[in-house]
Parts: C-alpha cells; structure tokens; sequence
C-alpha cells in the first residue's frame, strides 16, 4: 500500500504544480497583455477582480494539492486526511479530477481496510 501512498503523492503534488502553472499564465495574461490588448478603462477593473479570482484558486486549489503530494512522499500522517478532502472535491471536476478523487478514495480505502485487517489478526493472537 506503500506504492499506491507514492503514487498518489506524485500524482497530487503535479497536479497541484500544473495547476499552479496554469493559472500563474493566465493571471500574467489578464493582468499584463488584456489591458494592452484592450485599451478600455473597463478592462483594468476586470483585470484587477480576475487577479484576485485567479490568486484565489492558486491559494486554495494548487496550493493544497501540492501540499498533500509532499506531505504523502514524506509519509506525513495528515497528508492522507488532507488529500482525501482534496479527493473528494476533484469528483465533480470530470474527467481528471474524478479519475483522481476515486483513485484517492480507493487507497484510502484500503489502508483502513489493512489497518482494521492488522488490528483483528493482533487480536487474535492475544486472546
């Protein structure tokens, strides 16, 4: 179960970077080259609003993702809690975010399944 926590570190921390570079070029562009583009006074406002948006979801989308990877590569205990939230929520973002979520909830899912498996056989061998 080991390689299925590594897998899934991998998996969040470039997803969580990928998402980073993305929206970090997308924020270039609306604040850099839009007002350029377009030369309304309009356009400024928008691309103001459009930079907190985009700082927003870098803060609570990529941020979190490549934390949770790093967290579950280093075999941090709370990696697990935390990519499973970020799990949980990537289900409605078909078909990556969906393909992920379940993959997360499948290795969760078995670790607690060994957990439980470990602790009943331990028993046993007590009584």
């Amino acid at each position: 179960m080991n390689e299925h926590r590594r897998i899934l570190g991998i998996i969040y921390l470039v997803w969580g970077l990928f998402d980073l570079f993305l929206l970090t070029l997308a924020m270039i562009f609306v604040t850099r080259w839009l007002p350029i583009l377009v030369e309304e006074p309009e356009v400024v406002m928008v691309s103001d609003i459009l930079t907190i948006i985009f700082s927003g979801l870098i803060l609570f989308k990529s941020l979190p993702c490549i934390i949770g990877g790093a967290g579950l590569l280093n075999g941090k205990k709370w990696a697990e809690t935390l990519v499973l939230v970020i799990g949980c929520i990537a289900l409605f973002f078909f078909p990556i975010g969906t393909a992920i979520g379940v993959f997360t909830i499948y290795v969760y899912v078995q670790d607690r399944k060994k957990t439980e498996l470990n602790e009943t056989s331990s028993e046993e061998y007590t009584n």
